[in-house]
């Protein structure tokens, strides 16, 4: 079973996510801050990342260049509403999807996540 971080700032976005993805045989795990996305990734392994680029005030570039330092983190899919944040998933070299979208967009997203790339930090 597949262990798949949600990151994502609104409540019932949140919540939908993971039991579309419970449906869908994989093991959702999620929370709502990048605060939260990197004790997260401290603390447990995952296969991947669905990262919403936008959490309240703050970008997910932070958790981003945190996985790219890494190096050995979870793959991951950016998402977002705006498609200003589609420039920042390209330079981390992970795949991005726009919102709205539907399950069948996040689970084919998920299949080409990436690991986050620390060439866009040099």
């Amino acid at each position: 079973m597949k262990h798949v971080l949600v990151v994502e700032d609104d409540l019932s976005l949140r919540l939908l996510f993971v039991e579309l993805l419970i449906e869908e045989g994989f093991l959702p795990t999620a929370v709502g801050s990048v605060e939260e996305a990197l004790a997260a990734i401290r603390c447990d392994r995952y296969d991947s990342l669905l990262l919403d680029m936008r959490l309240g005030r703050r970008l997910a570039s932070e958790v981003l260049e945190a996985l790219a330092c890494a190096g050995d983190g979870p793959a991951v899919v950016a998402m977002s509403a705006s498609a200003q944040e589609v420039e920042i998933a390209r330079r981390f070299g992970v795949p991005f999807v726009s919102k709205p979208l539907t399950i069948e967009v996040v689970i084919s997203a998920l299949a080409t996540a990436r690991r986050p790339s620390k060439s866009s930090l040099s």
